[in-house]
């Protein structure tokens, strides 16, 4: 591991939570700007070390992700997933789409994008996507997903790209309840129990059910 990761902060990490493997990445004092490329340096690293050809690797979006992927230098030619729909974000420089060819051109693996919105209009119009055959190719997958790369975004402060998809009354119920960080299309509170709302029913996206049942889940 580089020098920047804290293995003995990151075994009492997973002690605490009782988690697999923990990597802390140490900031560097004088350049706060480097720490998400330290982040993105370790979790590539960590992904390469993990991932066998014969997994099928799910990806959500995210400035960490973006940074992950453009660190990784080789990967096995796994399959690669989109898990969720497009933002409309503007921050998002980089989308779940490009983010998977980005990381099929490095491995060799076969890209299943998942072309469609991350929220649309009506909880109908969403079980009507996931259900569209141009779709089938990736959301079949989901339940084969062996690895899957996700971003967490904060809530407070607000530093997550599906905040910004919810309206203000989304977000003011959310946070009302609690909502402190959210992971694919799913919010959570500080207890990490996830958040009911029916704004969250037209997500188009891997399934809460689904994505517990992926053996390694890379945060």
């Amino acid at each position: 591991m580089p020098a920047e990761v804290d293995l003995p902060l990151g075994e009492e990490v997973e002690r605490a939570f009782g988690i697999s493997r923990a990597i802390i990445v140490r900031a560097i004092d004088n350049a706060p700007d480097a720490t998400v490329s330290l982040i993105g340096a370790a979790g590539a690293e960590y992904l390469a070390s993990v991932l066998d050809a014969d997994d099928v690797l799910g990806i959500s979006w995210g400035t960490s992700l973006t940074s992950v992927v453009d660190a990784v230098l080789s990967l096995p030619p796994a399959d690669v997933v989109q898990m969720v729909g497009g933002l409309r974000a503007a921050e998002m420089d980089v989308s779940g789409v490009e983010l998977v060819r980005r990381l099929t051109r490095k491995s060799g693996g076969r890209a299943f994008p998942l072309l469609a919105p991350l929220l649309v209009r009506t909880p109908s119009m969403a079980a009507e996507l996931r259900g569209d055959p141009s779709l089938a190719d990736s959301i079949e997958r989901f339940s084969r997903l062996s690895v899957a790369l996700v971003g967490i975004g904060s809530w407070e402060p607000p530093k997550s790209s599906l905040y910004s998809e919810f309206t203000p009354e989304e977000r003011g119920e959310l946070s009302g309840r609690g909502a402190v960080a959210d992971l694919c299309t799913f919010v959570f509170d500080a207890e990490g129990r996830v958040i009911d709302l029916p704004a969250l029913d037209r997500a188009v996206g891997v399934t809460l059910d689904e994505l517990r049942r992926v053996p390694r889940v890379i945060a």
